[in-house]
């Protein structure tokens, strides 16, 4: 699960949160877009706006990080 990467991630700015999805989605046989757009949904609340990876940065670590699980959670 990408959360467990985040967690981890050192250090957690925009190029590092790239890189880490990239290899992610690459180890997963997933498209990029598979993941962003709800990774940014959950972190925003809305579908497209600012760069997932610039957004993450800004809110930081423990922020990004709740809102996931937040959403994680309210998924059936």
């Amino acid at each position: 699960m990408v959360l467990r990467r985040l967690e981890t991630l050192e250090p957690f700015d925009a190029p590092a949160l790239e890189a880490e999805v990239q290899t992610f989605c690459r180890s997963e046989g997933i498209e990029p877009g598979e993941i962003v757009h709800p990774l940014r949904l959950a972190v925003s609340g809305v579908g497209r706006g600012p760069g997932l990876y610039q957004l993450l940065e800004v809110l930081g670590r423990e922020t990004s990080l709740r809102r996931i699980r937040r959403a994680l959670e309210r998924l059936p």
